[in-house]
């Protein structure tokens, strides 16, 4: 039995010209892409310039700055993100709290601008009595404006005459922190160049792709 052939309507040529065929192509997400790339790019590169003084700490390799000790302290060799030595004697009292899982205290070396956070191996929080044996104490040395989050802290201290400011400024020593200890920092530091240098070279391949297709229109 043969089967005759379908008898479709025969395209109208003015539904033809109504047509626009730009509604049959795609829509491309090439937008949306390129603004996850950009955005990428700079919160890689905000983290890195945000992490660059952790970075230099990292890297140093200089011998640790002397502070001296009590009643003979050098002031004149204090120098912000540097790895230093100080000794003293400790205040009356600690300011203890919790950071990343671990309990800290900082306390004030009597009758100097000097501070050391030392790692605290109880879980009472707040304010306490410090261990009063002598400070010594070696690690990374920042001015109270580069480590804000430990301004009550210090505001605590210098109230209960604790801490006595030089030149408007308290100095905290993060004993224990020294350059090249634990893989945190330097793999944080390849991530984020990981994905700093990938969005990079995506943003590179697509203004190239744009600057060839351009170079094709003008040759057309």
């Amino acid at each position: 039995m043969l089967h005759k052939p379908m008898a479709y309507p025969k395209p109208s040529e003015e539904l033809d010209d109504e047509l626009d065929p730009s509604a049959f192509k795609p829509r491309s997400r090439g937008g949306l892409g390129l603004s996850l790339t950009f955005s990428g790019l700079i919160l890689a590169a905000f983290l890195l310039f945000d992490l660059r003084g952790d970075l230099a700490f990292w890297v140093a390799s200089s011998p640790p700055i002397e502070l001296g000790q009590s009643g003979d302290y050098h002031l004149d060799r204090v120098a912000d993100n540097a790895l230093a030595k100080v000794q003293g004697q400790p205040g009356p009292v600690a300011s203890r709290f919790r950071r990343y899982g671990q309990s800290y205290e900082i306390v004030a070396l009597k009758g100097s601008p000097f501070l050391v956070r030392r790692p605290f191996p109880g879980r009472e929080l707040g304010q306490g009595k410090p261990d009063q044996a002598p400070i010594v104490a070696t690690g990374r040395l920042l001015r109270d404006s580069s480590i804000a989050e430990y301004e009550q802290a210090f505001q605590n201290l210098v109230q209960k005459g604790e801490a006595v400011p030089a030149s408007e400024h308290l100095w905290v020593l993060l004993d224990g922190e020294l350059p090249r200890s634990g893989w945190q920092m330097p793999a944080v530091a390849a991530g984020l160049f990981a994905l700093l240098a990938l969005n990079a070279l995506t943003l590179l391949r697509f203004f190239r792709a744009r600057a060839g297709q351009g170079q094709r229109k003008k040759l057309t």
